[in-house]
């Protein structure tokens, strides 16, 4: 894709100015169902490098997306310190060797070092093939209430920020598990421009949360999420790819076996869906059907 540095037309959604591309006309999206059952990191991260290599012989080029937690057999307090590495590192650096090789960008869930040594990010480093790297740290940190065993909030530090970023002239946002429990943060990835969400998840199943996201938000969703036990609970995948208008789910990894799944689509298509041309209405997140001056109560503190 080519960048000209001008500002040209706005996305039509947003209203906002961006840069002038001429985006890549097709691009494949690959969701990994990962089975979790390693017992520990080196076994986790084998069976993440295998999978990802064969999904990458049998799909070629594309954006490749592994799970939440993808490479931790123990989500506790002592892993997730124990674990914890910078980004680039050396975990970075085995995916970026495969990135480059095989012209991926893989997505892959982490424990990134953050100010405080006892508390990383949860992350999502998200790897190029010319060793671009694109990190996001989860928002919205899971919490049970009282008398959950598994508390997110005295694990990890929380991201600070919902970022929209490009792949070869795409606009795209990345959510993590209880982040899209949240109507808010595809909604927000959306009217920044993302018309691809990638959505990792390490959870039992991932419910209609994420189809409403597609609908509502008139984006494409990736969903990546384990198989087998997590260490956390049983997990039955649910990986698939979701298309608007109507939160259509077009590819996904069948029962509970470790797999992916994969579809290539134009830019044609996200584009008439982010416009709504399919269905002859007026954008989802047209600014002038949105009421903006009603909405102020979802940021006001209780």
């Amino acid at each position: 894709w080519l960048h000209d540095g001008k500002e040209c037309d706005h996305w039509p959604a947003t209203g906002s100015p961006m840069p002038c591309r001429i985006p890549a006309t097709k691009l494949k999206f690959v969701t990994l169902q990962l089975n979790a059952s390693g017992k520990t990191k080196e076994a986790r991260l084998d069976a993440a490098i295998a999978l990802l290599e064969k999904a990458a012989d049998a799909e070629g080029p594309g954006v490749y997306l592994l799970p939440e937690y993808s490479l931790y057999p123990n989500v506790d307090a002592s892993s997730v310190v124990a674990n914890q590495e910078k980004i680039p590192g050396p975990m970075t650096e085995r995916f970026a060797a495969i990135a480059t090789k095989r012209n991926l960008w893989v997505g892959v869930g982490m424990s990134e070092t953050s100010a405080d040594p006892k508390k990383p990010y949860n992350a999502i480093a998200l790897i190029g093939p010319h060793g671009q790297i694109h990190r996001y740290h989860k928002t919205h940190l899971f919490e049970p209430g009282i008398g959950g065993r598994f508390r997110e909030t005295q694990l990890f530090t929380p991201g600070e920020a919902l970022d929209v970023f490009d792949i070869e002239g795409w606009r795209m946002g990345i959510m993590v598990c209880f982040d899209g429990n949240f109507p808010e943060v595809p909604r927000v990835l959306a009217l920044k421009g993302a018309q691809v969400i990638l959505y990792s998840n390490g959870r039992n199943l991932v419910g209609a949360e994420a189809e409403v996201a597609s609908a509502s938000n008139a984006a494409l969703v990736v969903v990546s999420n384990y198989v087998g036990d997590s260490g956390l609970e049983q997990a039955q995948g649910t990986s698939r790819l979701i298309v608007p208008p109507f939160g259509t789910v077009v590819a996904s990894v069948k029962g509970e076996q470790e797999g992916w799944a994969a579809k290539e689509f134009t830019y044609d298509e996200v584009t008439r869906w982010r416009n709504m041309e399919v269905v002859g209405r007026a954008p989802v997140i047209d600014p002038r059907s949105r009421r903006p001056e009603l909405y102020g109560v979802i940021t006001e503190k209780e």
